[in-house]
This record gives C-alpha cells, structure tokens and sequence, in this order.
C-alpha cells in the first residue's frame, strides 16, 4: 500500500472516529434533555395536582360560606317577619289600650316603647 492510500484510510480513521465522537455526545445530550423533561414534567404534575387540591379546596369552602349565607339570609327574613308582626301586635295593642283598661295597657305601651327601639338597634 502506498502513503496516499494509508493517508486516506487514516484519514477516514479520524473522520469516523470523529463522527463517533459527534454521536456520542448527541446520545448524551438527548438522554439528559429527556431526564430533564422527565423531571421538569414530574414537577409540573406534582405542583398541577397541588393547586388542584388547593383549588377543590376553595370550592368546598366557598360551597359552606354560601350555606352559611343562605342560612343568615333565611334567619334575617325570618326576623324581619317577626318584627313585621311585632308592630301589627303593637298596633292591635294601642288600639285596645284606648278602649276600658286603658291605665293597664298604658303600662304596657310604655314598655314595648321603651324596648322596642333597644331591640331594633340590635338588629340593625
């Protein structure tokens, strides 16, 4: 074999041991670029499923402070109700208390007037 034909394969030599090289680092790379993504995913689905849970959370508890507020909305229409009938109740009374016994019911009027501001006050 003559020089140029050994400086040719010698030549090829290196260009594939180059290429090898080349390769091998490509391999390297793309296996921790996947381990990267893998972890980067894992992360991604731990903390997703996290805010999830947090998320569900919220929900739940937006769900009870609705029930509370219904309930509060319930007793509110409820007082207004008992405090609609406590003035027709009051009425009836002044309306009697002008009738017969009226120093009796004058009392009475006396104190339902005393009271019900108070109580209104409360309320409110």
């Amino acid at each position: 074999m003559d020089n140029f034909a050994k400086s040719l394969i010698a030549s090829q030599d290196f260009q594939i041991e180059k290429l090898q090289n080349i390769l091998n680092n490509a391999k390297q790379f793309n296996s921790e670029n996947i381990q990267s993504l893998l972890s980067t995913k894992s992360e991604f689905l731990s903390q997703f499923n996290e805010d999830k849970d947090m998320l569900e959370e919220m929900r739940r508890e937006l769900e009870a402070a609705y029930e509370k507020i219904q309930k509060y909305e319930n007793i509110l229409t409820n007082i207004e109700r008992l405090l609609d009938k406590a003035e027709i109740d009051v009425a009836a009374i002044e309306e009697y208390a002008w009738g017969p016994q009226q120093g009796y019911f004058n009392g009475i009027m006396q104190t339902i007037k005393w009271i019900a501001p108070s109580f209104s006050a409360r309320i409110n």
